[in-house]
């Protein structure tokens, strides 16, 4: 398309021309091994970016998981926003290094702390789900609504435990979440994973926990 062209511009429609990703995560780990130890460290940098930087904008993603997390020459991307929840009243356009481009509308009451920020609608893929929103699945009529910023510090975890471990199915996954002790030797899993898969959202950190980044840090070397 000739951008300079008055003939293909058109108020009525919208193109965004975005570049072509090698693959997603899930691609990587579907054969089920492990990411090795620097290739895991360097998407949880990457990782850690984007979150905080959707956080900061008080947005939740809702939906974190392999194959939403994009390759492209060894940077990943957060991808796929479909079921984002903001604070804003207004549109709100998101562009960083880790994210895509996109745009959202107001979807939640506005909120002074990220923590407090909650949706009523129940989404997500089970698997990576956090605990409080998983168990509300099966009895969606009782859904309390709550749904905070510590649901995505509970799915990148997932996405990083099967980064450091190899893909397993969600039964499989959900058990090795109770057995974590086991990977005594796995750095990532014990310095880090396990601060993220914590059942109290309260005592949950979030990847960009300060605590987290400096074992990043020390784990790098």
């Amino acid at each position: 398309m000739n951008c300079d062209s008055d003939q293909n511009l058109s108020l009525q429609e919208v193109s965004i021309v975005m570049e072509l990703a090698d693959a997603t995560l899930w691609e990587h780990l579907k054969s089920g091994t492990a990411l090795d130890f620097r290739t895991t460290l360097s998407l949880i940098d990457q990782m850690t970016a984007a979150l905080e930087y959707l956080h900061e904008k008080k947005i939740i993603h809702r939906d974190i998981k392999p194959p939403n997390i994009l390759v492209k020459d060894g940077v990943y991307k957060l991808a796929d926003f479909g079921f984002v929840s903001s604070e804003y009243q207004e549109k709100c356009h998101i562009m960083s290094k880790h994210l895509i481009l996109f745009q959202v509308k107001d979807l939640s009451r506005n909120s002074r702390s990220m923590e407090g920020t909650s949706t009523k609608s129940l989404v997500g893929t089970i698997k990576y789900m956090a605990p409080q929103i998983r168990a509300s699945y099966f009895t969606i009529d009782k859904f309390s609504g709550h749904y905070s910023a510590k649901a995505d510090a509970w799915s990148i975890g997932m996405v990083i435990l099967e980064c450091a471990i190899g893909y397993k199915k969600e039964k499989e996954i959900l058990e090795e979440v109770e057995n974590l002790d086991k990977y005594s030797s796995n750095a990532i899993v014990t310095d880090i994973v396990r601060h993220l898969l914590v059942n109290d959202e309260k005592q949950r950190k979030h990847i960009y926990d300060p605590s987290i980044k400096a074992t990043v840090e020390l784990l790098r070397g």
